[in-house]
């Protein structure tokens, strides 16, 4: 079972360019009721701007909707980053 503590050998994972297992460790984690800090989602989504794999990175972005997780400004600077500018002003619009 995956804990809490594997979040950040996760992200160095990714950041390691095993983005394929990462993605499926990172929903293995969902699945088994992990659920990261708004701390951790805000590495994540720093992590994510290199992906250039949107649909990947906004199945990551719904676990943060509705959550009330502080996570706005790191996922419009992903959006941002990924060249979806469109997508980062929708972020940014519902922020207020």
């Amino acid at each position: 079972m995956l804990t809490h503590g594997l979040l950040h050998c996760i992200v160095m994972l990714f950041r390691k360019e095993w983005k394929g297992f990462f993605f499926n460790l990172f929903e293995q984690m969902v699945e088994q009721g992990i659920h990261p800090s708004d701390d951790n989602y805000a590495n994540i989504f720093r992590t994510c701007g290199n992906v250039k794999e949107v649909e990947k990175v906004s199945s990551i972005h719904s676990h943060t909707v509705g959550s009330g997780l502080k996570v706005g400004n790191a996922l419009i600077n992903m959006y941002v980053e990924l060249g979806t500018l469109q997508i980062s002003s929708v972020v940014f619009d519902k922020m207020h």
